[in-house]
């Protein structure tokens, strides 16, 4: 069999690759998709209400605000300082979070200081990382990266889980504390590093500057697509299992199709950066969010035969998936490498801000028309819309700036 110009890079990367799985999966990502585990534990010591004590929305929004910057200081200084820098943070304010006495300036201060820190441990190091080493299989490499948070979850979360219920919430984040330190910054520190010839361009006397990016239309409209994609993102990861429960869905229907939505997350980050890799990448991001649509217009029906609410739940959390692929390799396939980092933190902040608003705009709905079709409407129009920017994005900007990164041998 004929080896593909894409084989070096697999031959090349793949200790980079492990890395920033392992480190993605370590980080920030894992604390957010793990805070549910610590709100009835420290609800029951503290007496304060549900809503007192969830801390992931303060965490989800400094991250988001944050990411812009910490992706200017990945282009100045490299993937893998950065990270070993953002996991030592990320550590260290999670053991002052359990040591720190339970007060609400206290556990909201400790809130502040991880979303501040977490951006240094997530999606902007890690995908210029990938973005260097994979220039010909950007989409399918950063869809296994990505993958890291929920595949680490599914490790930990049972011994996580044991351990706030037999030891209390505090050690538990000191295991999430342990996982960044003992298992993420090892690994990180022994197999991450830029390629040759793709670090950061301020350290090679070159141009890292954003305003090339920001006088392109494409910036613009990929923007425009990555935030109204991520309305509808924000809207099911919020309100899918009420919106089941408010069409009749037993509990345990609604738990498999939770599941079922998490999978499809998953299998949509490697099938949508498998086929951009290999096809016509505006084409196949209009398909990926025409079939996230059909999926929206199938929940508004309402009540349907099980089998279809899988096939509708695995629409929907595909394209989702994907579309968090899109941003790390739509930042390399129009600009290249310059300041992919800082533009990667600014599209991951619009989709922060707008996941946000779609899971108030959706609840919102609800709360007004006692029924989730009007939202699953709202989303499929978004998803369509979305589709149809990258469409024409793709049709009028033809650039492939993956061309300036050099190929693996």
């Amino acid at each position: 069999m004929q080896a593909t110009p894409g084989d070096g890079e697999w031959r090349a990367g793949w200790r980079p690759l492990l890395a920033s799985t392992v480190g993605f999966g370590s980080g920030l990502g894992l604390v957010t998709y793990l805070s549910s585990l610590f709100i009835l534990p420290v609800q029951r010591e503290s007496g304060w209400s549900t809503s007192a004590v969830t801390i992931s929305p303060i965490i989800s929004l400094l991250v988001g605000l944050c990411s812009p910057f910490a992706g200017m200081l990945v282009d100045r200084w490299g993937s893998r300082r950065i990270s070993l820098i953002g996991l030592a943070l990320l550590g260290a304010t999670l053991c002052l979070l359990a040591m720190a006495p339970l007060r609400p300036m206290t556990l909201y201060g400790a809130a502040a200081a991880i979303g501040l820190v977490g951006a240094l441990s997530s999606t902007t190091p890690f995908l210029r990382c990938v973005a260097g080493w994979f220039p010909r299989r950007t989409g399918f490499a950063l869809g296994l990266a990505m993958n890291g948070v929920p595949v680490m979850a599914f490790v930990v979360t049972p011994l996580v889980s044991w351990i706030i219920y037999a030891h209390g919430w505090r050690s538990g984040y000191l295991a999430l504390a342990g996982v960044s330190l003992l298992v993420g910054w090892p690994l990180v520190y022994a197999l991450l590093a830029d390629r040759a010839g793709s670090a950061p361009a301020a350290r090679r006397g070159g141009d890292a500057s954003l305003r090339p990016a920001l006088r392109q239309p494409a910036f613009w409209l990929v923007t425009l697509a990555i935030g109204l994609a991520s309305i509808p993102l924000g809207g099911f990861l919020a309100s899918l299992q009420p919106m089941l429960a408010s069409n009749g869905i037993p509990i345990r229907d609604a738990t498999i199709l939770g599941m079922v939505y998490a999978l499809s997350i998953m299998l949509g980050r490697l099938l949508g950066g498998y086929c951009m890799d290999r096809f016509w990448d505006g084409g196949v991001a209009l398909g990926l969010m025409l079939l996230s649509g059909a999926g929206a217009l199938m929940l508004a029906g309402g009540v349907m035969p099980m089998p279809l609410l899988v096939a509708a739940v695995l629409l929907v959390g595909m394209g989702q998936g994907a579309e968090a692929d899109m941003i790390g390799y739509f930042a390399l396939r129009l600009f290249g490498l310059g300041a992919y980092s800082t533009i990667v933190g600014l599209w991951t902040m619009v989709a922060s801000l707008t996941i946000a608003l779609g899971g108030i705009s959706f609840a919102g709905i609800y709360d007004h028309a006692g029924s989730y079709a009007g939202a699953c409407l709202l989303g499929a129009g978004c998803f369509l819309l979305s589709g149809l920017l990258l469409f024409g994005t793709r049709l009028t900007y033809r650039q492939d700036c993956r061309a300036s990164v050099p190929a693996a041998a």
